[in-house]
């Protein structure tokens, strides 16, 4: 989207690509793909897969070094996404979690209905795996892949090489995103953002957004005061596909960079690119569920040439529990919810599902009526 390279060597590109692509998808492989982020942040590293056959199951270990790595959620890529996978976003002992020494993440993933397997293709995306890298780690760390397992539809096995990534830690980078935190009750909408601090001008920037689809539900999207690009630009997954996949992807692009009325993402701390808005699912148990980023790119114009901008995420959690009117989540009602609901209320703070006190589906002025009922006992 943003590439420089001149056109004798797109050209070039494409031939080799033209000559090899019978040797490429002539024996499977199965690969991570590299990615950067910066110390303190959550990086995403994909695994894919080429091969000629289509793929029903599939299994394999990613080793980390968990001194540098913490492993934090697993979701199915766009490949796989109507293939069954044992949840693997709980890293403690057993089957497709982490194993004992938390270094190893077991995946495990099968077309149950034997109508949606993997099909033939080149870096067919497989599974995209989170973690956070820890503080004051530098250098790159490895992601191994090892114990690959993959079938047919008939069962029967297909040979595969395997190709070894890596995740480079950062320092300095252009752009980060990072996801609020959202709390509310089983049952009650919560509203999450995806915010930047900006320290290069962007004019376009994609991501995607990976959540529980088995405890969320994604209610609505809202484009942010800050986000790039005009309206009529703005490309993002159906509501319906992206719950079945558990995963919405935005793309954004300031098509008039430059002209009278652009809009570029611009440099500055704290911008509101985007909100979306989940329901937590009815019968979901109390706990914290992830919501992470994923497949990031973001691009710069100068110069009058395009340039890939660097850039380091970190996701937020959803909440799951707490009595609708505990605003802050502290476990009792008092007066500092009620101060809380006035902040939401005059739009200086981010309600949640725990400020729809009487659980109507919208934070209005009855809700601070019925806390105050609450606090007074009646």
């Amino acid at each position: 989207m943003f590439g420089n390279r001149g056109a004798s060597q797109v050209l070039t590109l494409l031939a080799a690509t033209l000559i090899c692509a019978g040797q490429a998808l002539a024996q499977t492989s199965l690969k991570v793909v590299s990615a950067t982020g910066a110390a303190g942040s959550d990086v995403t590293v994909k695994v894919t897969v080429t091969s000629d056959k289509n793929i029903s199951g599939a299994e394999f270990q990613m080793s980390f070094d968990k001194s540098k790595l913490t492993f934090k959620q697993a979701a199915k890529g766009s490949a796989a996404a109507s293939m069954f996978m044992t949840d693997p976003t709980v890293p403690t002992v057993g089957d497709q979690t982490v194993s004992a020494d938390s270094s190893k993440l077991y995946i495990q993933l099968i077309d149950s209905t034997q109508t949606h397997p993997i099909a033939s293709g080149t870096d067919r995306e497989v599974v995209l795996v989170t973690f956070t890298i820890k503080s004051g780690v530098t250098g790159s760390v490895p992601v191994t892949l090892s114990g690959v397992s993959l079938s047919d539809a008939a069962g029967a096995s297909i040979s595969a090489t395997t190709t070894d990534g890596e995740v480079t830690v950062g320092s300095g980078v252009d752009i980060q995103l990072s996801v609020t935190d959202g709390r509310g009750p089983a049952g009650s909408d919560v509203t999450v953002k995806v915010m930047a601090d900006v320290n290069r001008e962007a004019v376009g920037l994609n991501f995607g957004l990976v959540f529980d689809k088995n405890k969320l539900t994604l209610k609505s999207v809202a484009r942010g005061a800050a986000a790039p690009g005009v309206d009529s630009l703005d490309i993002y997954t159906d509501i319906a596909a992206a719950n079945a996949a558990g995963k919405i992807e935005v793309w954004l692009l300031d098509y008039f960079f430059g002209q009278t009325g652009a809009n570029p993402l611009k440099v500055g701390k704290s911008k509101e690119i985007y909100k979306f808005t989940f329901t937590i699912n009815s019968g979901a148990e109390d706990g914290e569920v992830p919501v992470t980023l994923s497949g990031i790119e973001a691009g710069a114009i100068e110069g009058g040439e395009s340039v890939l901008l660097t850039y380091s995420s970190l996701g937020g959690i959803v909440t799951i529990g707490g009595a609708p009117g505990d605003v802050d989540g502290n476990g009792k009602l008092d007066v500092f919810d009620l101060l809380g609901l006035l902040k939401v209320l005059s739009g200086a703070q981010v309600g949640n599902g725990l400020s729809d006190v009487d659980g109507n589906g919208k934070i209005d002025i009855f809700d601070l009526l019925a806390l105050l009922k609450k606090l007074s006992g009646n």
